[in-house]
């Protein structure tokens, strides 16, 4: 699916949802979506779709710098993702990622 494409509703039936880290090194990382929120609108009103945030937790190690990372989810398939580390809570990495 194109990223231009997603919408909130993609995600929000999927919570708990597991994406591995679609990357050599390290090896087997997962993200689990814990949110699917909606964001206030008419910050672009030429926007296709309404802006939403995604979040994820993860390992505490390894972490990720802010960065596009390539996400792969079974009935969902490979996205890739622009994820900002929101820092740790309740033992888990957080990260977010915004849809505008």
């Amino acid at each position: 699916m194109d990223i231009a494409e997603l919408r909130r509703e993609h995600f929000s039936g999927r919570l708990g949802l597991r994406f591995r880290v679609d990357r050599p090194a390290p090896a087997d990382v997962e993200l689990a979506l814990v949110a699917a929120e909606p964001l206030a609108s008419g910050t672009d009103p030429q926007s296709k779709r309404e802006p939403f945030r995604l979040i994820f937790h993860g390992p505490m190690s390894p972490w990720y710098p802010q960065q596009i990372l390539p996400l792969e989810a079974e009935g969902v398939g490979r996205l890739e993702i622009f994820l900002v580390p929101l820092g740790p809570r309740d033992g888990s990495m957080r990260y977010e990622a915004i849809f505008t």
